[in-house]
């Protein structure tokens, strides 16, 4: 029997089904024709342990293994302590703090969690470039994916760009909401003039889940739930029913209470790259909006 490899370097798969390979990887390994090509091209790909160069047929049993090399990352390495709630072979998934952007801008460019994964890959002797799967804004905490691999990148961003995942959000609203719970359905659109998205007809089309959680005198706790992907929509969502997020300087306005927006990215379920077992992170209420709401 073929000992099938699997570390942070090779990714081993055993052939369930007698297919040809590029049509095998792209419904079962979920690569693309032109990610395909290109661990072929960079003689990555491996059909029990020899060289592949083109498509073939490929029989059950045989050992698909893909190779990952070395690579630099563009990010000045910074020592920021990262609170890791899940790592593999393939990924981490950090808890993010406020106040921090994911990666650097024209007019920010260093301590950003860019730099801080670039530092913990660096004392892991990791050589990977840094892949985000998700993106958070800068004042939303939670959970934030970073593949560490080009494959785990392609197969994790397209469950998350085919709604193949559950992401739900905790959000501090300012007042109440007389239905409890519903769903938003809202068009959101980009002005190229304005750094704020809008809801109106151009834009497309989102899709959002709420439910009130709790509530004290002054404030709600709503859970929302994404159906699909779009730039602040729970920010936009929520407004457009009159609810709005406390601190939410954009698109309502600051607070006294909190110094970001109140919205918490607490759980995701996804399918796992290498083992294809379901996975299901929960990230806990931080302490700035654990203390308004319970």
């Amino acid at each position: 029997m073929m000992f099938m490899e699997n570390n942070v370097n090779i990714f081993s798969h055993k052939v369930n089904k007698d297919a040809k390979l590029f049509d095998y990887l792209k419904n079962e390994l979920i690569l693309s024709f032109r990610q395909t090509n290109a661990f072929i091209k960079n003689n990555q790909l491996m059909i029990n342990k020899k060289i592949v160069t083109k498509n073939k047929s490929i029989l059950e049993g045989d050992i698909i293994s893909l190779h990952f090399e070395n690579e630099t990352n563009d990010y000045e390495p910074e020592n920021i302590p990262l609170n890791i709630l899940y790592e593999t072979d393939d990924l981490l998934i950090i808890d993010k703090p406020p106040h921090y952007l994911v990666h650097p801008t024209k007019n920010h460019t260093n301590h950003t969690i860019a730099n801080s994964v670039s530092y913990y890959f660096q004392k892991q002797n990791l050589k990977r470039k840094i892949r985000f799967v998700n993106r958070l804004d800068r004042d939303t905490s939670g959970i934030l994916v970073i593949a560490k691999n080009p494959y785990s990148h392609s197969f994790l961003t397209k469950q998350f760009e085919r709604n193949q995942t559950i992401k739900k959000y905790l959000t501090i609203i300012d007042g109440h909401l007389n239905a409890k719970n519903g769903a938003i359905e809202t068009r959101i659109h980009k002005d190229v003039n304005d750094i704020k998205y809008q809801v109106n007809d151009k834009g497309k089309l989102s899709m959002t889940l709420y439910k009130v959680l709790k509530e004290n005198e002054k404030y709600s706790l709503v859970e929302c739930e994404l159906k699909s992907g779009r730039t602040h929509q729970i920010r936009l969502s929520l407004a457009s029913i009159g609810a709005y997020i406390l601190g939410d300087s954009l698109y309502y306005e600051t607070s006294d209470i909190i110094n970001r927006q109140a919205l918490h990215a607490y759980r995701l379920n996804f399918i796992e790259p290498r083992t294809f077992k379901k996975q299901e992170i929960i990230c806990e209420l931080p302490q700035d909006m654990k203390k308004i709401i319970l």
